[in-house]
């Protein structure tokens, strides 16, 4: 399904090189076997497993009440005995062997998705998640001076961006986008951590970043869709969604620069490329 998909086939080669036994490296389609092997008693053992009132979260924001809801509930949903579901240890090494991988498929500008992987040995915070947004925005954001330069340099495009991808066993910090030269985005972004850790980070941009962020997470709660998927995450993650106004009002610099410790480690990088097909010649 996904297989002739550049921005997803960019994605999992990207995965395949970083993660040797978590199955985030697997298509979430699965493979052409593993989705021949699938039978009805599979399907309901997922189903009765996962799909079920107490691994459920409803999450409600708009024009209604308390009761209206817990009417509709009660009407509606099957109450359930609780199962306990115990996720493996997959034994995911941090090295790998591999730190680059290209594809040749149907694009017109050659794609890249550049990963950090991160330990996981300990709990992932929602203070953590905020500095790693706030590294990233600060290294190569759209108003930080290497973006600039990687942009007039026509290394990358207005398709550049970055996110932070975390679940149970694994944290990666991605890079995306389209370029000439994907190898010498990497170096560059490279240059500009390993200038940061040396020179430290800039105050004032510290701040600025800081006060950019609050005020999208203030001008979020505007948004009555983004509220309701906000309350899902902060009770599966275990934070309230009030908890991240306070952090970003009392994060500092000295956290930034701890927390970039562990963060965009070049040992623990890779790259994954997309290249345009070759015309058959006539």
């Amino acid at each position: 399904m996904y297989q002739d998909e550049p921005s997803w086939q960019v994605m999992f080669n990207l995965l395949r090189l970083l993660y040797s036994k978590h199955p985030v490296r697997i298509d979430i389609a699965g493979t052409v076997e593993s989705i021949a092997e699938i039978s009805a008693d599979t399907l309901y053992d997922c189903y009765n497993n996962f799909y079920s009132l107490p691994n459920m979260v409803l999450a409600v924001a708009g024009n209604t009440t308390v009761e209206e809801v817990l009417e509709v509930v009660e009407n509606t949903l099957e109450v359930k005995e609780p199962i306990k579901v115990e996720r493996a240890d997959f034994g995911e090494p941090m090295e790998f062997s591999e730190n680059y991988y290209e594809e040749k498929l149907s694009v017109n500008i050659p794609m890249f998705t550049l990963g950090y992987k991160e330990a996981v040995d300990k709990p992932l915070t929602l203070r953590d998640r905020i500095l790693t947004s706030i590294l990233a925005e600060y290294i190569v954001g759209d108003s930080s001076p290497l973006y600039e330069s990687l942009f007039n340099e026509e290394l990358i495009n207005n398709s550049f961006g970055f996110e932070y991808f975390t679940g149970p066993g694994y944290r990666t910090t991605m890079f995306a986008g389209e370029s000439k030269d994907p190898k010498k985005v990497m170096e560059k972004i490279n240059a500009e951590v390993a200038k940061v850790r040396k020179e430290g980070i800039d105050e004032v941009e510290f701040e600025r970043i800081r006060r950019m962020h609050y005020g999208r997470s203030v001008m979020g709660y505007n948004d009555v869709d983004g509220l309701a998927n906000e309350l899902v995450s902060a009770e599966f993650e275990g934070y309230h969604m009030f908890d991240e106004i306070e952090i970003y009002q009392t994060i500092t610099l000295k956290e930034a620069e701890e927390r970039l410790g562990s963060q965009f480690l070049p040992e623990y990088s890779a790259l994954s490329v997309v290249l345009p097909k070759e015309e058959p010649s006539k």
